[in-house]
């Protein structure tokens, strides 16, 4: 069997000690703030997480760019240089249209590495469930699976990777063109939060509207204790917009209350974090198949 490398972007949050334990190296997006681009850097190293937010709470706008087509040939090239295949997790078509770019590069060099294979898997959703996918595909090459079982597996299961979060604000929602600015507006005055999943169509979506803060996390707490499958196999990842206290709340819960083996907390990356705010809240979950597709 050729040997392959997992590749995941700078959407999918995986840790830099996650990356390092699995094996799986990843395609760096990027921001731009203030004028300036920065790299949407998964190891913080260009600025803090932090500073994001700060930035953010400080009423700057910070935007997220699509990887171009040269940095896919860059990135693709490293290991295809080494005699290596890729097997690249992608952000959602639906989030954003960087593997569109991937696809077109994918084929160009396959055509110029004649016998290398560049899977480009568009994973339909984004965040920590592209971490947690990326981890299953390094168990299953630990286990000698091919790529192409591994297409197989996750062309069946990527729909069972999980996301539910809340915002503390609409207004970031709003700024990512999300929702319309009247909803935001009202939403905020009448503390409206959402609870938000990625759907089948690889989108986000808001599927309830809970009134306070307290009750959206009460909610994203029995929807996972619903939804999730083989608790006590997996470990339940919660990601954070800066509010560590919150993330906390909600791992204690999860872990009294679900059976999972362990529950990990991170910061919301560059990516997800611009585009949701400061103070969101998304726990990422193996469970049941999602079904629910937006308008």
């Amino acid at each position: 069997m050729k040997d392959y490398v997992i590749l995941v972007d700078s959407a999918s949050e995986m840790t830099t000690e996650k990356r390092k334990e699995f094996g799986v190296d990843y395609i760096q997006m990027k921001i731009a703030y203030d004028g300036k681009e920065y790299p949407a850097s998964l190891d913080w190293d260009a600025y803090s997480a932090k500073e994001l937010y700060g930035w953010l709470r400080d009423g700057k706008r910070v935007t997220t760019m699509q990887v171009p087509p040269e940095d896919y040939r860059q990135a693709f090239a490293v290991y295809l240089e080494k005699g290596l295949d890729i097997f690249y997790l992608a952000c959602s078509s639906g989030l954003s249209g960087s593997i569109n770019a991937a696809i077109l590069v994918a084929r160009e060099m396959e055509e110029k590495y004649p016998g290398s294979r560049v899977a480009v898997i568009d994973a339909l959703n984004a965040g920590y469930c592209n971490a947690h996918m990326a981890i299953k595909a390094a168990e299953m090459k630990r286990d000698g699976k091919t790529i192409e079982e591994l297409i197989e597996w996750f062309e069946a299961n990527k729909l069972k990777f999980n996301q539910i979060g809340t915002v503390e604000t609409l207004t970031y929602l709003k700024r990512a063109g999300r929702i319309k600015g009247t909803a935001a507006f009202f939403g905020n005055i009448f503390s409206v939060k959402p609870i938000v999943i990625n759907d089948a169509r690889g989108c986000n979506v808001a599927i309830k509207k809970i009134r306070g803060r307290k009750s959206s996390f009460e909610e994203i707490i029995n929807m996972t204790k619903e939804l999730i499958e083989d608790p006590a196999g997996q470990v339940v990842h919660i990601g954070h917009a800066d509010c560590i206290e919150d993330a906390e709340y909600v791992k204690a819960r999860l872990l009294a209350e679900t059976g999972c083996r362990d529950a990990d907390i991170s910061y919301l990356g560059p990516i997800v974090g611009a585009s949701t705010g400061p103070g969101t809240l998304i726990v990422y979950f193996y469970g049941k198949e999602v079904t629910v597709a937006g308008e």
